[in-house]
């Protein structure tokens, strides 16, 4: 197995991936479209530098992934560049999890994303994933609120 950056030719399976990764939240009733979808923002996303993936494979599957889109903030008075992380995807096959390999994939992406300036990184986790995060050092926040428009 390898645990890799996807690159522009990875983006056919990222989408499938991705896919897989709605699926279990709640069924994907459109997938032609929703892979159009995909396809647009992630091609756009990859070459403005704003969203990374990390993928694991094994014989040229994935089998896990994240995504991490990048955001740049304003400056703070305790910090004047300040890059942030949201991971918007962590996805491990059925058939792999429980192997370590969703912790292996993140501690390799947050490798990458500090290369790049990242400071932050933050997420949504379910309840499986809660005891991952929590080991990896991610710790729950206060205050925040949402608006949808």
């Amino acid at each position: 197995m390898i645990t890799r950056l996807a690159t522009e030719s990875d983006i056919p399976r990222v989408i499938e991936t991705r896919i897989a990764f709605a699926n279990c939240i709640s069924p994907v009733h459109n997938e032609k479209e929703y892979a159009q979808a995909l396809d647009v923002f992630i091609r756009e996303h990859f070459n403005d530098g704003s969203l990374m993936v990390m993928i694991t494979e094994d014989d040229n599957v994935i089998v896990s992934m994240a995504m991490l889109c990048i955001t740049v903030q304003m400056p703070r008075p305790s910090l004047f560049i300040r890059k942030e992380g949201l991971v918007i995807s962590m996805y491990t096959n059925p058939n792999y999890r429980r192997q370590g390999h969703a912790a292996h994939l993140l501690k390799q992406l947050f490798v990458e994303a500090k290369k790049i300036g990242v400071n932050v990184i933050n997420l949504s986790y379910t309840d499986m994933g809660y005891p991952l995060y929590v080991s990896l050092g991610f710790k729950k926040k206060d205050k925040e609120m949402c608006l949808e428009l």
